[in-house]
């Protein structure tokens, strides 16, 4: 078992180590190709078909290739996009959209009402295994069609997050081309109305897009660009120093201060809704109430966001951020507390002799392997054994999403998770809820709420439901939250560009010459 002292040492270590190499790198100049910007990702998507969604990661894509009824501006605001303006009725169930005339697919089709009832049917089909249409889609009752540009949504109950979930939970694909080349084909050659084309994909390797000059008010200035999936961090840095890459992701908070001092290198911080937390196996011996507990108390989040994220992190006292609905503080949530977690473990009768089996990242964040001995560092000094499996994050993600679920592998599950706006609906359905497509749990209780939270009559009562299902998820301490972690991208200085507020991945339409 290592001591405090060392693992401390092991994160200052850790950081000076990356420092040394990330100094050795030579700065470079012009752009990697003029007119075409090359983005060096730590992920490859998993999908660009928007109704086969299987992870956020996919968002990368989607974000820049497809467009919803209502958009998102860079300051999380709601804007009209493939809508330009709609009403809904008191009781927030029908919604009447009047759609934007002159849009046009990248093939050069009109988008009309026909292709918003096509991607509704699409979305919603279980056929697709789309893990967003209980969020948008399938709340839908029906679409009546007034004329080729105005419609009437009416969904199955209120739902006052519907206009906020349409983008990026239900996106637009267009109904004639889908169906000229067979549905099951449209992931190989996938068209939308956004700002940029998708040109080619090499799985694994890069994705290649081209900006869009016939776009109805967002057409991108630069001429295309080249996504690169470059996993290793110090790589990608290097990539933007030499000059291979003119903007990368997930900067390492440690190289922040360095690319900002750097002669054409800065950097740009962006604060998502993205959270660390852990999970638990509801039919594991750990899904005790008072060794849920200890596990709560267990982890010194200050140390790991200061020490291993350079203060890019936020400790998580509860499994809730102040800007998510639902959110207002409730309480204190569980320190730091090394002492009273033992004492917890002591009185859960948990056979210590029996280790825990944590399934961690062992990729697509920053330092995850790290991360991952700190949690087992601070389980051992409550007294417990682990037992750590290191997976790659397709791995882990396929392994939470399976439909029928193995509950016999693990005990604790280490999520990344990212929300895509200010509600939260989606991560409690899926990570906690029965049947979600992330969880393992089924608390009758917690369904309950879950299900006067989608059933509410006004917007004060659901925020009061999501409140009251925050509140009973931190009293059972049904999940270990840990921290919060802003999102990094290193840039050329010739770069100009401002990103979506609240949202990990890159909306590129911004990104032009910087004046």
């Amino acid at each position: 078992m290592i001591s405090r002292g060392r693992l401390l040492h092991t994160l200052r270590g850790l950081a000076f180590a990356f420092t040394l190499t990330f100094v050795a790198f030579q700065p470079g100049h012009a752009l990697s190709k003029p007119g075409q910007i090359v983005v060096a990702v730590q992920q490859d998507i998993f999908i660009t078909d928007p109704h086969r969604a299987t992870s956020g990661v996919d968002f990368a894509m989607f974000a820049n290739v497809y467009e919803g009824l209502v958009g998102i501006d860079d300051q999380g605001k709601l804007v009209p996009e493939l809508a330009t303006e709609w009403t809904a009725d008191p009781a927030g169930q029908v919604y009447t959209f009047k759609l934007r005339k002159g849009v046009k697919f990248h093939n050069g089709d009109a988008f009309t009402a026909e292709d918003v009832v096509f991607s509704w049917k699409r979305a919603k089909d279980p056929a697709n295994k789309n893990v967003h249409a209980s969020t948008v889609a399938a709340r839908i009752v029906s679409i009546d069609v007034k004329d080729d540009y105005d419609i009437t949504i009416t969904l199955d109950a209120p739902d006052y997050a519907f206009l906020e979930n349409i983008n990026p939970h239900w996106l637009i694909v267009p109904k004639k081309y889908v169906e000229a080349i067979g549905s099951a084909n449209f992931a190989d050659k996938p068209i939308g109305t956004g700002p940029f084309k998708f040109v080619s994909r090499s799985v694994g390797t890069s994705m290649e897009f081209e900006a869009f000059k016939g776009h109805w008010g967002r057409a991108p200035t630069i001429d295309g660009v080249t996504m690169k999936v470059v996993p290793d961090d110090g790589a990608r840095v290097a990539m933007l120093r030499t000059g291979e890459a003119d903007m990368v992701q997930n900067v390492p908070p440690f190289m922040k201060a360095a690319l900002d001092a750097g002669p054409d290198t800065k950097t740009v911080q962006v604060e998502p809704y993205m959270m660390f937390f852990l999970g638990l196996n509801a039919q594991s011996p750990v899904f005790d109430l008072k060794l849920r507990q200890a596990l709560n108390h267990a982890i010194d989040k200050r140390v790991i966001a200061e020490k291993l994220y350079f203060g890019a992190a936020k400790p998580m006292t509860m499994w809730c951020v102040s800007s998510v609905v639902g959110c207002e503080p409730m309480g204190k949530g569980y320190g730091y507390d090394p002492k009273k977690a033992k004492q917890l473990v002591a009185e859960s009768g948990y056979d210590t002799s029996r280790p825990i089996r944590l399934w961690a990242m062992a990729d697509n964040v920053p330092h995850a392997k790290e991360l991952a001995e700190a949690l087992v560092y601070f389980f051992s000094e409550i007294g417990l054994k682990v037992d750590l499996s290191l997976h790659e994050y397709g791995t882990l993600l396929a392994f939470r999403g399976a439909e029928v679920k193995d509950y016999s592998k693990h005990d604790v599950l280490q999520y990344r998770w990212i929300e895509h706006n200010s509600d939260p609906l989606a991560r409690l359905e899926r990570v906690v809820g029965k049947g979600g497509s992330a969880s393992f749990y089924d608390d009758p209780t917690l369904n309950a709420l879950l299900e006067k939270v989608k059933s509410a009559k006004t917007e004060k009562i659901r925020t009061e439901n999501l409140h009251e299902a925050f509140a009973y998820i931190d009293k059972q301490a049904l999940v270990v939250p840990m921290f919060t972690l802003n999102s990094i991208w290193g840039l050329r200085k010739s770069l100009a560009w401002k990103p979506r507020a609240g949202f990990a991945h890159a909306v590129l339409w911004t990104l032009g010459a910087s004046n």
